[in-house]
């Protein structure tokens, strides 16, 4: 039976644990599930002591350090979609993506390798979305949106349909981002502004 390793045993990846659990509930040969991180601590182990065998699921929030862990580590990036996850048609997903609890895709959409959806975010029709892009709880993606690699959206937001977000970006909890957002730029707030700009 193969092992799955989840790299992160903060309280996003005892999330995904949870949720591991319940995508075998009644399944007579489950998977033998590990946290993993750098120190070792709190029972994981180590980053050495993942097989090229094992299924690694990396549930770390931060993009950038998401991105240099799944270069590095052994294993194979393995994607997690919890029990409650609906996946419509033309749907593609990126290698390592994890969508949590009562989350979804609606239709003809294309997303990134190393995703995360939080519970409760949506991405809607059309949409395309780059790596390593994480969003919060309760994202609302609506159609026709573009997200670029390493953006986060934080819990909460409305992305109107048909906007852009750069790469890099950083959306604050509860914005209403109704334009297009600049690579590398915090935009927070209803309408969403830049976090420099006069509100």
């Amino acid at each position: 039976m193969y092992r799955i390793v989840i790299f992160g045993n903060g309280g996003f990846g005892h999330e995904v644990m949870a949720s591991i659990r319940a995508a075998h509930e009644g399944v007579a040969d489950k998977p033998t599930v590990v946290f993993a991180n750098d120190a070792g601590s709190d029972g994981a182990i180590t980053a050495d002591q993942i097989s090229r065998d094992d299924r690694v699921i990396i549930a770390v929030g931060d993009s950038a350090l998401r991105k240099s862990l799944s270069q590095r580590l052994s294993g194979s990036a393995h994607s997690h979609c919890d029990p409650t996850f609906f996946s419509g048609h033309d749907v593609e997903i990126g290698e390592g993506a994890v969508f949590c609890a009562h989350t979804m895709v609606t239709c003809r959409a294309a997303i990134g390798k190393q995703f995360q959806a939080n519970i409760y975010s949506y991405v809607a029709h059309d949409c395309t979305i780059g790596d390593y892009v994480t969003f919060a709880p309760r994202v609302n993606c609506n159609g026709n949106v573009t997200i670029g690699d390493g953006a986060y959206i934080g819990t909460g937001a409305i992305l109107k349909q048909g906007v852009s977000v750069g790469e890099g970006a950083t959306i604050g909890m509860g914005a209403v981002v109704t334009k297009d957002v600049p690579a590398g730029e915090t935009w927070v707030g209803n309408p969403a502004k830049a976090l420099s700009a006069k509100r």
